[in-house]
């Protein structure tokens, strides 16, 4: 009974041994195309990664293309407004007789602000450069126009060019003699603004002149004589 139990034993091993062979090589084929599969992903995977990457890259570039583009049109808006604004600085310094110091101060305000975004350029770019004297010229001369403007208003036209250092017309030019009326209050209040607006060493170097306009009568009349030079000797 034991043999024959030993002989079904080895029957049915050497039955399963073919079966598990098979099993075996079966295993190992699926074992080969799972790898050849896996490679497959992975090349793919690869594939998707470059391309993912080629993607990228041009949205890189149209992100920075996007971003100088965007730069370009902010600046050549800003420069178009620069330009606009010296110009109506320009027509406002053309204004008789006394120019509208109001809108002027607003301006002056506009074009500092818009020329500190140029002031890269301004050095190397020659255009920039001109825009930015003219800019500086039109402003000194509504300066100017405020110190004349006061000056009339406080002493007179004629002791207002005495001041200055002008002199007036002759007798037999009629025209020339028509004295500009004295500015009005709205007028002088514009005029503040723009000082103000021009900074405050302008500020400072106004109420200076305005000072010694005012005293300069009193300075002649009660200033105390200078000592280092020694009185003529009278017989």
């Amino acid at each position: 009974h034991l043999k024959d139990k030993i002989s079904n034993a080895l029957q049915r091993q050497s039955e399963t041994a073919d079966s598990t062979r098979r099993n075996v090589q079966e295993a190992k084929a699926s074992v080969v195309e799972l790898e050849r599969r896996i490679l497959q992903v992975k090349d793919k995977a690869s594939q998707s990664e470059q391309a993912v990457l080629e993607i990228t890259k041009d949205m890189k570039r149209l992100d920075c293309a996007k971003r100088h583009l965007q730069r370009t049109i902010t600046a050549l808006k800003r420069l178009h407004m620069l330009v606009h604004a010296a110009e109506q600085l320009r027509l406002t310094v053309r204004q008789v007789p006394y120019p509208d110091y109001k809108t002027a101060s607003h301006l002056v305000e506009a074009l500092s602000q818009l020329l500190e975004h140029f002031a890269a350029y301004t050095a190397k770019v020659e255009p920039m450069k001109i825009l930015s004297g003219k800019v500086t010229d039109y402003q000194e001369a509504l300066r100017k126009s405020v110190v004349t403007g006061f000056r009339v208003a406080a002493f007179g036209y004629a002791k207002a060019m005495q001041l200055e250092g002008k002199k007036m017309p002759d007798d037999d030019d009629a025209e020339d003699r028509k004295e500009p009326p004295a500015p009005p209050t709205s007028v002088l209040q514009g005029g503040i603004m723009l000082i103000d607006a021009l900074g405050e060493d302008c500020r400072k170097h106004f109420i200076h002149v305005f000072c010694e306009d005012a005293l300069g009568d009193y300075l002649k009349e009660f200033e105390p004589p200078d000592r280092s030079v020694k009185p003529e000797r009278r017989v």
